[in-house]
C-alpha cells in the first residue's frame, strides 16, 4: 500500500548497506531490513521505520527527531525498492551501492 504526497515520484532500488549521499532532505531511512545512510551538511544518521506513518532519525548530537513517513514509500510488490516521493527541488541524491 502506498501513501502519496505531492511532488515528483522517484524510485531507487536499494539494498542493505547502500549509502545515499547528498540527500537534501532531513530524513534517512530503514525500510523493513533495508538500511540507508544519508550524509548531508546538517544531518548524518540512520532513519528507522517506527510505524506506518512515522520515521525517527538520529542526529550526530544524539537528539532523536520524529517526522512523518510521507517522504518515502514501500513497494510491496518489489521488496527493496524505496519510492522517494519528494519535490524534485528538495531531492538531489547520489547512490553509492555496497557490495551486494
Amino acid at each position: 500500500m502506498r501513501h502519496w504526497i505531492s511532488g515528483l515520484l522517484l524510485s531507487t532500488t536499494v539494498c542493505v548497506g547502500m549509502t545515499v549521499k547528498n540527500l537534501e532532505f532531513e530524513t534517512i531511512g530503514m525500510v523493513e531490513k533495508t538500511i540507508i545512510e544519508a550524509h548531508t551538511g546538517r544531518l548524518t544518521g540512520v532513519l528507522i521505520q517506527v510505524a506506518d506513518h512515522w520515521l525517527a532519525s538520529s542526529r550526530p548530537s544524539g537528539k532523536r527527531v520524529v517526522s512523518p513517513i510521507a517522504s518515502l514509500q514501500i513497494d510491496s510488490e518489489h521488496p527493496g525498492t524505496v519510492f522517494w516521493n519528494i519535490p524534485k527541488e528538495k531531492l538531489q541524491a547520489t547512490l553509492c551501492p555496497p557490495n551486494c
